[in-house]
Parts: C-alpha cells; sequence; structure tokens
C-alpha cells in the first residue's frame, strides 16, 4: 500500500489502511520505544548518575507507560477490529462507547506527558546531567511527539469516520 504523502490525504484512505498504518508506524515504534526508555532510565539511575530527578522521572514514567500500553491495547484488541469490521459493514456493536473510553485514555497519555515535560524542564537536561539522561530526554520528546501525530490520526480521521458509519448500519 502506498502511504499517502500528508495526514489530511488519508481523508480519502480505507479505514482498515489507515488502522495498518497506524499499527505499522505509531504503535509498533510505541511498543518498542516505551521498553528500551524504560531500560535506559533504570540504567541511568543503577549507574549512579546524579540527576536527582531520575527517580521522580522514572516513577511518573512507569505511570505513564502503563496508561499508554493500555491504551494502546485496548486499540489493538477492541477499537481496531471493530473498526474494520464496522467498515465492512460486519459489525453490531457500540463504536460510541469504545471511542468514548479511548478518548479519556488520551487525555489520561497527555496529562502523563504534561507532568513528565514539567519534572524534565520541557525535556531540558540540567547542566550537570550526562549523556545518558540527555538521550532520555530526546527520546522522551521524541515518543510525545509521535504520539501527538498518532492521536491526531485518530482525533481527526479515524474517530469520526468510524463514528460516521455506525448509525448507518442500524
Amino acid at each position: 500500500m502506498a502511504l499517502p504523502a500528508s495526514r489530511e490525504e488519508w481523508t480519502g484512505a480505507t479505514l482498515a489502511e489507515l488502522v495498518d498504518y497506524i499499527l505499522v508506524t505509531h504503535h509498533r515504534y510505541t511498543w518498542a520505544e516505551l521498553e528500551f526508555l524504560d531500560g535506559l532510565i533504570a540504567e541511568a539511575i543503577e549507574s549512579g548518575d546524579s540527576v536527582p530527578l531520575l527517580e521522580p522521572l522514572q516513577r511518573i514514567f512507569r505511570h505513564l507507560r502503563g496508561k499508554i500500553e493500555c491504551h494502546l491495547a485496548n486499540e489493538e484488541s477492541r477499537f481496531f477490529p471493530a473498526v474494520i469490521r464496522l467498515e465492512s459493514h460486519n459489525y453490531t456493536g457500540a463504536v460510541e462507547a469504545i471511542l468514548d473510553a479511548l478518548e479519556e485514555e488520551q487525555g489520561q497519555v497527555t496529562l502523563g506527558f504534561d507532568r513528565l515535560r514539567d519534572i524534565t524542564n520541557q525535556y531540558t537536561p540540567p547542566g550537570d546531567a550526562g549523556e545518558a539522561v540527555g538521550e532520555i530526554f530526546r527520546r522522551l520528546r521524541a515518543l510525545e511527539e509521535d504520539l501527538k501525530i498518532h492521536a491526531e490520526l485518530e482525533t481527526r480521521i479515524l474517530f469520526p469516520r468510524a463514528a460516521q458509519l455506525e448509525p448507518r448500519l442500524r
């Protein structure tokens, strides 16, 4: 499948194509990056990096990781299969109820990143931080940016289009 060059072009793609793109591009990256970052933060703490914010950052990150992983799992096990069935006119469930839960989860993820940005001074490493802390902060920023693009594809294109299809099948 050739991928559209811009997000605006996704409005003409099928929902199955958009779901596949989100899974391959965003979910795969997010699952891997969450695991990698968790290990990187733990290694920095174990190495004795003297930056005092690492332990609170780890607590916030692990809480956020749990929220993100729960959200991804809900999309992959409930919402995406429902959307694909809905598009093929083979779904009779309540997409709106699933959407409400996913939007709530996205809000919790946003709050988690707000906390990370606060504790990291907008991902700016302290002057005495080592390279590992700089790498953690860069990767946290990149993860947040990717999740923003991911969320935009869902909230501006996928969710509304799925919600529009549901009433037509009743």
